[in-house]
C-alpha cells in the first residue's frame, strides 16, 4: 500500500518536471525535498536505484531556478513516471 502510494507521488512529481511553469513553486519545492528524502533514505538502505531518486530531486531545484535542460526533464519525468506502471500490475 505504501509503494502504491509513493509512486503516484513519484509519477505526479514526474508530471510537475514536465510543466514546471503550471505548478506552484511551493509544490515543486515540497517535491523536490521529497524526492531527495526518499532517495537519500532508500539509498542509505542499499537501494541502488534510489540515486536517481536523489538526482531527480536536486535537478528539481534547478528547473525550479529555470536552469533546465529538456533532454534531462523528460529522462527524469519518464523515470519518475514508469515507476507507478510497475505497482499497478
Amino acid at each position: 500500500m505504501v509503494y502504491r502510494i509513493l509512486s503516484v507521488i513519484d509519477s505526479l512529481t514526474g508530471i510537475f518536471m514536465l510543466v514546471p511553469e503550471s505548478i506552484p513553486v511551493q509544490i515543486l519545492t515540497a517535491s523536490s525535498l521529497y524526492l531527495i528524502a526518499k532517495g537519500l533514505l532508500f539509498s542509505l538502505q542499499g537501494d541502488k536505484i534510489s540515486i536517481l531518486d536523489f538526482l531527480a530531486g536536486v535537478y528539481m531545484i534547478f528547473v525550479i531556478l529555470n536552469f533546465s535542460n529538456i533532454i534531462i526533464s523528460i529522462f527524469f519525468a519518464i523515470f519518475l513516471i514508469q515507476k507507478i506502471l510497475w505497482c499497478f500490475k
